[in-house]
């Protein structure tokens, strides 16, 4: 428990830059949502959806980038003055998820006001009420990624540089590839990248929510197990 109440002291701060992170992202899927519509492309009813994405892009790579770096700094410091592994461990978890979850409902309030602002500005009942969308995968989203981004650290932790780069090229693969594999299959359906593309997208889109949701808690269970195991042998 006191373990619990240290992280949760040194990490306050830490989630007041969070908030003010995702407040910002918000900000800026605010400001860019409007020049969309300016432009013409947007129509009212999806516009509280983009400036949500803004805001859980914004959220994720936050709380990605504190757990791994915190993993990073905090774990020889507070084992070094007395702290279990264990403890170090739960109560580290703990603080991301809360973090986490913060930041979740945060861009879910964030999403219901812009609805209920939009659908004012517009004069329009059809703005697209996301805010249960961002709490269906938001939540669950909650729970694992600190995990999985703690398991990051703990990698780095453990092999030192060479786990950094590769995580960095997976990373970096994920965010090329992807976009190039939606356009080859938007541009070029008829092709066999686009054929098998357009195959997947089918696979994918099949699996039903509950089943993605299961899936996003298995990944955190995994990388907690992971990080678990990295640091019970981790040197001090």
């Amino acid at each position: 428990m006191q373990s619990i109440k240290k992280q949760i002291k040194l990490s306050l701060g830490d989630c007041g830059i969070g908030l003010g992170v995702t407040a910002g992202c918000v900000v800026f899927g605010l400001i860019f949502t409007q020049m969309m519509r300016v432009a013409g492309p947007v129509e009212p009813a999806e516009m509280a959806l983009l400036m949500s994405v803004f805001g859980a892009l914004g959220a994720g790579i936050y709380i990605a980038l504190y757990m791994g770096f915190s993993l990073l700094i905090n774990f020889k410091l507070q084992v070094g003055m007395g702290s279990t592994r264990k403890d170090f461990l739960v109560s580290s978890y703990i603080v991301g998820v809360v973090s986490s979850l913060v930041l979740v409902f945060f861009v879910a309030a964030a999403a219901a006001v812009s609805q209920a602002a939009y659908g004012r500005i517009y004069g329009t009942k059809d703005i697209l009420d996301v805010t249960p969308m961002v709490l269906k995968w938001g939540i669950p989203a909650a729970f694992s990624l600190p995990a999985v981004s703690s398991m990051c650290g703990a990698l780095i932790l453990r092999f030192g540089k060479r786990a950094g780069w590769i995580i960095w090229a997976i990373w970096m693969i994920g965010c090329l590839s992807f976009p190039w594999l939606a356009e080859t299959v938007s541009e070029m359906p008829d092709s066999e990248i686009g054929k098998v593309g357009t195959s997947a997208v089918g696979m994918l889109r099949n699996i039903p929510d509950g089943m993605w949701i299961v899936l996003i808690l298995i990944a955190g269970a995994i990388g907690f197990a992971v990080e678990a195991h990295l640091l019970s042998g981790q040197e001090v």
